[in-house]
């Protein structure tokens, strides 16, 4: 029969009380004191201590090392955010919301009203970032370098409080990718173009001589555009022979019927002229423009007229095909819209002596 046992959980000698021999009882003794003296409640160093023999007091260093294999980490919540000159590069609760002091000792609020909290805060990747800067969203791929933003619509408002929205939204279902590049801004109001590549420029303007805008109307200047200008219609009216002598007084209206006009015109130029010269006097046309079963108006702000110092045969227009010529006064329009159902007629306010064949000619063309 041995005369010690053997302990099971750091395997000390224990002398057994009557039976173990002198010196061996306190060599026994000492031998187990040495192994307690070192013991460390490793496994085989003595029994594992559990949570009910600890009473952690003071801080715990895990000195550098991880906290491993634990289920969750549960904080006891703070009335106020920690703030001392310890409390760095620490996570904890204030309340219900996770917080965490970086190594500056700046308070980062992590959560909010059961969410993240990012509501003022910026992102990052990288050198890539998004945030707000003096309410403007700033999306940049590396410092002062702007970024792509990828997304469905974009919706565009005024900066104003129940501001109504203007929806950007690609058109159907895509079957590929393209680009649209906006042009430069123009010198001068123009057309916008888009080609084939999805660049758009603005090259043709509206230069106020063959295109004009009019009562905020585009329109084309009916003398502004030499091919419009070739493809002109005319109403052309004649007072033959001796109209001075035949004619006993003036003016006579109506002469040599009336234009009517059966679709919307624009009179681009008015033409007079005399063949033979009088003795003495002044011949006055004018152009005038009314409706069935009305009055007439003219459409001069100066009637044409040619004198008895004027040359045989000579002509005039409305605008500056012809120069200007001795005894002649060329006639001036006002009103260059007709519509269609009125008419237009042709009077001769006065007359030369002695003059013969003399008419007018109105150029227009279709609006």
């Amino acid at each position: 029969m041995a005369d010690y046992t053997t302990s099971p959980n750091m395997g000390l000698s224990i002398p057994s009380v009557g039976t173990d021999p002198s010196p061996d009882w306190a060599n026994n003794i000492n031998a187990s004191l040495t192994v307690i003296d070192q013991h460390n409640h490793s496994s085989g160093e003595g029994v594992q201590i559990t949570p009910d023999g600890m009473n952690i007091n003071v801080d715990l260093a895990f000195n550098d090392n991880n906290a491993t294999e634990l289920r969750s980490v549960r904080f006891q919540s703070q009335s106020l955010n920690l703030s001392g000159a310890q409390d760095l590069d620490c996570l904890y609760v204030v309340g219900v919301d996770l917080w965490y002091n970086d190594g500056n000792g700046n308070q980062v609020q992590i959560s909010k009203n059961g969410g993240i909290n990012a509501t003022s805060s910026s992102i990052s990747s990288g050198t890539a970032t998004a945030g707000f800067v003096a309410g403007t969203l700033v999306v940049d791929q590396a410092a002062n370098t702007p970024g792509n933003i990828e997304g469905g619509s974009i919706l565009i408002g005024n900066n104003v409080a129940n501001s109504k929205f203007v929806t950007l939204a690609p058109t159907g279902i895509l079957s590929l990718n393209y680009q649209l590049s906006l042009p430069l801004l123009p010198a001068q109001q123009s057309f916008m173009t888009l080609d084939q590549f999805g660049n758009m420029a603005a090259p043709w303007t509206v230069d106020g001589t063959s295109i004009i805008i009019s009562s905020n109307q585009l329109s084309v200047n009916p003398t502004g555009i030499v091919q419009i200008n070739h493809n002109y219609q005319e109403y052309e009216f004649k007072l033959n022979g001796p109209y001075a002598a035949n004619i006993p007084s003036f003016p006579v209206t109506e002469i040599d019927g009336y234009g009517m006009f059966n679709f919307n015109a624009t009179i681009i130029a008015v033409w007079i002229y005399n063949d033979v010269a009088g003795s003495a006097g002044t011949t006055q046309f004018d152009i005038k423009v009314g409706g069935s079963g009305g009055s007439f108006t003219s459409i001069l702000s100066t009637v044409g007229s040619i004198d008895s110092t004027a040359a045989a045969g000579v002509w005039t227009d409305s605008n500056s095909a012809v120069g200007a010529q001795t005894g002649v006064v060329k006639p001036v329009v006002a009103t260059t819209n007709i519509n269609a159902g009125q008419a237009i007629r042709f009077d001769v306010l006065s007359a030369m002596t002695g003059a013969n064949d003399c008419g007018a000619i109105v150029h227009f063309i279709p609006r």
